[in-house]
């Protein structure tokens, strides 16, 4: 089960949007953009490993307004590592493209795990700030 933890605190300041994941995970949508905002970072830190004999990740999409999280498009390369070191960050790099990181309000973020989350716990913080 997942739950969102944290909201933009102001629509004129930076600000994270925060959810902790627990297992088992599965594709769901993890905040919906109120304004123009630009995607800035994706972090995390893994607190209990994912115990499954394979590998574990997450992964992260931007959807227009009406798409599903399987047909959204990555924000990133590479993958967020379940069973990574535990308590040791894990940073993204997000792509190079500017239009895919500009969310319009309506816009969503989602996560997609591949694997079986069995035991993985940790929490992500996506960075984002206003944009005209």
């Amino acid at each position: 089960m997942v739950q969102a933890l944290g909201v933009l605190q102001s629509e004129y300041a930076r600000g994270p949007e925060v959810f902790s994941y627990n297992a088992p995970g599965s594709t769901f949508k993890i905040f919906i953009a109120s304004r123009k905002l630009r995607i800035v970072g994706i972090q995390g830190v893994t607190t209990v490993v994912g115990s499954d004999g394979s590998a574990v990740t997450a992964s992260f999409y931007k959807c227009v307004d009406g798409v599903a999280a399987a047909s959204g498009t990555l924000l990133h390369t590479g993958t967020y590592n379940l069973k990574g070191t535990v308590n040791v960050r894990q940073q993204l790099a997000l792509t190079q493209d500017p239009a895919v990181t500009a969310l319009e309000a309506g816009d969503t973020v989602a996560v997609i795990f591949t694997g079986t989350t069995t035991a993985a716990i940790g929490i992500v913080q996506i960075d984002v700030e206003p944009r005209d």
